[in-house]
């Protein structure tokens, strides 16, 4: 049994790829109840006892010999084992969490009585040589290299074990006066409680302790030190000074943790569990509550450990998101705090460095938001939401980051989404005309895409040759701040447009996206005459030098704000911006003779159909825009027999003006292909006979 505890033991890391089943899993498979790892227990102690007194030092001053480190080293893994099953097995049983071995539940109250009669056999034997402390070497000469790690992992286990006499509601589980071994004497004040939890919180303090190199033998010391820590501090009798002086080493100890060891992992755990108590509503059991400076400290350091941690972690990025929103979900932290987790969040989507002599206008770079999966792009954008208001720095990277590729359709519209719930929650801080500008923002990056970098932890862009220093991980030391940024460039004055070839369907879901949230605030909040009046100018602006991929969203966009509501005027220079941006959807984008001519143009057509019926002049413009434009001949004659043909458009096409218009574009076509001296190709013949047909 000793040989198959060890396996289970984080020191003997080379034993978990064995195939041979360990004591951990064989308890586990065999027995499911309470009672039956309780008679196992009841079973096995006595003799686990008396072989520790065997092999334990008698005199606590003197260091025994390896060999019986080792069987002392098998004996407390075994019964920390035992304990770790029982108290799994309580859990699972009742269906709670009891916290701790003292608790008053019913479940509590069993293991109370039960762990009372072990409990001055462990005081008096195990915890008699605790904590057991390596030979000096200049007494006793050369030391063992096993030696020290063995007395580690013995007090670490004997750490473990204390911890399950430790009642959150109560001081300590006093022990039995009757003993279970031969070898138990009288109750001593060497058996007190307080005096082990008194040990044990040195020894936790001590052990804390870094030394600046964190192998991998630290490492799980450290991880293993932090549950013994939360059983302390979750102990609601533990004295203030103590309490405090826990909570200092464990800062130390996270702050020399590399943010992509496990030891950082196990820290961020911690800090939900127990840290953040203190910047939250606790109930008056809920052990040593840490000062709300620490809680928020702790709480303003995980943004900044999100830019650390990149790309290259992201099941811990994961775990601060979780932690970070269960927080602002569930407590009421101070408005600054909200704030200072705001600024400090804008570099993990995108940011703007300090002017260096290489740039001297400073690199836009983006975080490492966008290289992350769309699952945890979800939960940092849900972060939002929670947010008292949305500042301007972090909304000009929220937009840049829509110009980045490797951000989904999906994930822009779960930031609408957010942003949308946000301006419910707080009408005020977010208005109308800053939200329709958001909107035409993302709209206008989606189409500019570019492939970008991300940044790395030293706050230079991804390849950069610049090594970093250990400790050297201030993004503030690299960015600029929100007063002092220059700001990135959100809608480019000329949208560059994106590579030949390149689709440009996750843009066009993008425009499908901001068009539901332009037709929700039109139906719930303002009519489109409002909306209209605040999107001219901007619409107009963007339109002039509009690819005809742009083009397309921003007639979306338009027919979205206008709605079905018929008989609109528009702004005269946004009038004849919108009918170019029409015809260029219609021409630019079809090559002649291809087989899907007839379905690019009813592609288009069906984008703008309702604006073509709900604006005043524009389908005649339209008409008459489609011969100066220079197409090929085959394309402007499919492209009217497409206008011909829609259902919805034929009351809109009957009227005199614009049947005077497809009579002079019929005219002029006509007088092209007479000039070129050949015979009407099909287009044109089929152009001939719609229009006869229609306007008979």
């Amino acid at each position: 049994s000793a040989s198959a505890s060890s396996s289970s033991s984080s020191s003997s890391s080379s034993s978990s790829s064995s195939t041979t089943p360990t004591l951990s899993s064989t308890i586990y498979q065999n027995f499911s109840s309470l009672s039956e790892h309780v008679h196992f227990f009841s079973v096995l102690f006595p003799y686990l006892v008396e072989c520790w007194v065997e092999v334990a030092p008698s005199n606590r001053a003197v260091t025994p010999p390896v060999a019986s480190l080792e069987i002392m080293h098998l004996i407390s893994d075994l019964i920390a084992l035992l304990f770790y099953h029982m108290h799994r097995a309580a859990k699972i049983e009742d269906g709670i969490n009891t916290g701790g071995w003292g608790g008053k539940d019913k479940t509590g109250r069993a293991k109370d009585v039960f762990t009372r009669k072990y409990l001055m056999d462990i005081g008096q034997h195990l915890l008699d040589v605790f904590p057991l402390a390596p030979s000096d070497p200049v007494l006793s000469g050369p030391q063992d290299p096993k030696e020290q790690m063995l007395c580690e992992n013995i007090n670490l286990c004997l750490a473990h074990i204390v911890t399950h006499f430790i009642g959150p509601y109560g001081t300590t589980i006093k022990p039995d006066p009757k003993p279970t071994t031969k070898s138990s004497k009288k109750v001593t004040s060497s058996a007190s409680g307080a005096n082990w939890i008194e040990s044990v919180f040195s020894f936790v303090v001590e052990s804390s302790e870094s030394d600046g190199r964190m192998g991998a033998g630290q490492q799980a010391r450290f991880i293993q030190i932090l549950p013994v820590m939360r059983a302390l501090l979750a102990w609601r009798d533990l004295p203030k000074d103590m309490g405090n002086a826990l909570i200092d080493a464990f800062s130390r100890l996270n702050e020399s943790c590399h943010p992509l060891s496990a030891t950082k992992k196990a820290c961020i755990t911690f800090i939900a569990t127990v840290i953040l108590k203190g910047g939250s509503s606790s109930s008056p059991h809920d052990g040593f509550i840490p000062p709300p400076s620490v809680a928020q400290q702790s709480l303003l350091a995980l943004p900044k450990l999100l830019w650390n941690l990149g790309e290259g972690n992201p099941s811990t990025s994961s775990q601060i998101l979780r932690v970070m929103s269960h927080f602002l979900r569930t407590s009421r932290p101070h408005p600054a705090v909200v704030e200072g987790i705001q600024t400090t969040l804008v570099p993990f989507f995108f940011t703007t460095l300090k002017p260096s002599s290489k740039r001297p206008e400073g690199a836009q770079i983006y975080g490492p938001f966008v290289k992350l999966a769309e699952a945890i792009q979800f939960q940092a954008l849900d972060l939002i939401y929670y947010f008292n208001f949305i500042s301007e720095p972090l909304e000009k990277a929220l937009v840049a980051c829509c110009m980045n590729v490797s951000v989904s359709a999906r994930t822009v519209g779960r930031l609408l989404e957010v942003v949308a719930a946000h301006r419910r929650r707080h009408p005020h801080q977010f208005d109308l005309s800053r939200y329709l500008g958001f909107l035409l923002g993302v709209l206008v990056t989606s189409y500019s895409p570019q492939q970008g970098q991300a940044a790395t932890p030293t706050g230079e862009p991804s390849g950069s040759s610049t090594k970093r220093k250990r400790g050297e991980s201030d993004v503030e030391d690299k960015t600029t701040t929100s007063s002092s940024a220059s700001s990135p460039i959100v809608i480019p004055s000329s949208p560059t447009p994106a590579p030949q070839g390149v689709s440009h369907d996750r843009a066009n879901r993008v425009a499908d996206h901001v068009s539901w949230r332009i037709s929700q605030v039109r139906d719930a909040e303002v009519p489109s005459r409002t909306l209209l009046a605040s999107l001219q100018g901007p619409l107009a602006s963007v339109l002039e030098d509009a690819s005809p991929a742009l083009a397309r969203g921003l007639v979306c966009m338009l027919a979205a704000c206008l709605g079905p509501s018929p008989a609109r005027e528009l702004d005269e220079q946004l009038h004849a911006r919108l009918a170019t941006a029409i015809v260029a959807l219609f021409l630019e984008n079809v090559t002649p003779g291809s087989a899907t001519v007839a379905h690019d143009i009813s592609d288009a057509l069906s984008v703008c159909t309702s604006l073509l019926i709900n604006v005043n002049g524009l389908l005649v413009m339209v008409i008459q825009g489609l011969v100066p434009h220079g197409s090929p001949l085959p394309v402007v004659c499919d492209s009217l027999v497409c206008l011909l043909r829609d259902a919805l458009l034929r009351r809109s096409l009957e009227t005199p003006a614009c049947k005077e218009a497809v009579q002079r574009v019929l005219a002029t076509l006509l007088q092209k292909s007479n000039a070129t001296q050949a015979a009407p190709g099909p287009s044109l013949a089929t152009l001939v006979s719609e229009v006869g047909l229609f306007y008979s």
